[in-house]
């Protein structure tokens, strides 16, 4: 703007002299007084758009958010960019959400009575052998519940607990196993008197 009133006032003071002197005024150059102007005009809002701080700002976040502001961002006016989700569209009539069937593996099959017992007598039992055993002691099985009164009485695979080991061989007896009623009153001679005390023999 500057330069076009210069220009201006350079044309209108030739022009002035130009008549005074009895010259013949020139014919004013229109056109390069227009490109001044849009010069001028250009620069101005080339000035009014120039890129603030908070511009770059914005622009690298976007850059780095697949062209998305994030939603902490606030605009110039304290309203936030991202609102909450809006809600899904409601579903088609008729349509129905798959069902999702989760299948939980069967648990493996117990180990053969005879790999128990052998692992029990060589004193290599793994935790399935006990769970074994305990399982088939709660079942009632006569040779399970012996076997692990034997493994109460000597700490074998599991904690000696010699009250335990004598509950276990009554249990035997009244199961009909063999020998169970002595070796029940042998475990019964070797507990400490309060132990006595407290299991009594129940035959």
């Amino acid at each position: 703007m500057c330069k076009a009133s210069a220009l201006f006032r350079t044309i209108t003071t030739t022009a002035i002299l130009s008549l005074a002197a009895g010259a013949v005024l020139p014919s004013v150059p229109v056109a390069a007084e227009a490109r001044v102007q849009e010069a001028a005009q250009k620069a101005e809002e080339e000035a009014i758009l120039a890129p603030t701080l908070d511009d770059l700002f914005r622009d690298s976040l976007k850059r780095e958010n697949a062209g998305e502001l994030p939603g902490y961002v606030l605009n110039k006016d304290g309203v936030r960019l991202l609102g909450p989700a809006a809600p899904p569209p409601p579903p088609p009539p008729g349509f129905e959400p798959p069902q999702i069937v989760y299948e939980e593996e069967p648990p493996p099959p117990p180990p053969p009575w005879e790999e128990v017992v052998t692992a029990i007598a060589q004193n290599d039992a793994r935790p399935e052998h006990v769970a074994e055993v305990e399982r088939r002691a709660e079942a009632d099985q006569g040779d399970a519940v012996e076997l692990l009164a034997w493994m109460r009485a000597n700490g074998v695979a599991v904690a000696k607990d010699l009250p335990k080991a004598f509950r276990l061989y009554a249990q035997a007896h009244k199961l009909g196993v063999p020998n169970a009623r002595e070796n029940a009153v042998a475990v019964y001679k070797s507990m400490s008197r309060e132990q006595q005390q407290a299991a009594r023999l129940p035959f």
